[in-house]
């Protein structure tokens, strides 16, 4: 679980923002990276029956202020928004460390008779498709840890909601400022 928002519940300024500090990175590359990111969004949520999709985050990725106060706005509107539509999960920051910086970890789950789940890691050093049963083991095993440490998806829409009149760095957290 890395320290930020999920690609696929990442607003346009969001992503644009965060692609802006990969290494190497041209304007261009950014607005491709972006476009590439917005078509995997739209593929997803706008198809008549979208995947079952559950999403844990770190309280501190809510809360790291990433672009302008209106990205960050918009961007918390967005996860209440997309909150109907997936099982959306917050681990708060009073529960302490634990396994999300490791790395995120998505497990693709198929029909059984189609293929066994596979999960899939991404990290600095690259992602990375894992095979074996005992890959998916921990990784399964990671997962539910990281479910059963964060709050339920209602109490997490009530924090998402409440984050700008508690942080300092969002307390004036308006449209355009």
């Amino acid at each position: 679980m890395p320290l930020m928002v999920h690609g696929l519940l990442q607003t346009e300024d969001y992503a644009r923002a965060i692609d802006r500090l990969a290494l190497n990175s041209t304007p261009e590359s950014v607005e491709r990276q972006v476009q590439i990111r917005m078509g995997r969004q739209q593929n997803v949520w706008t198809r008549d029956e979208p995947p079952t999709l559950e999403f844990v985050l770190d309280e501190a990725a809510l809360r790291r202020p990433v672009g302008s106060r209106a990205t960050m706005h918009a961007q918390l509107l967005h996860l209440i928004e997309l909150s109907d539509r997936c099982q959306l999960q917050v681990i708060p920051l009073r529960g302490g460390a634990h396994l999300g910086p490791l790395g995120a970890i998505t497990i693709f789950e198929f029909p059984e008779e189609l293929h066994s789940p596979v999960p899939y890691v991404e990290g600095q050093a690259g992602n990375l498709y894992l095979e074996k049963s005992a890959e998916l083991a921990r990784a399964n095993l990671t997962d539910n840890r990281l479910t059963a440490a964060a709050l339920s998806p209602a109490d997490s829409a009530e924090l998402i909601a409440r984050l700008p009149a508690e942080d300092p760095v969002m307390i004036r957290l308006e449209p355009g400022s």
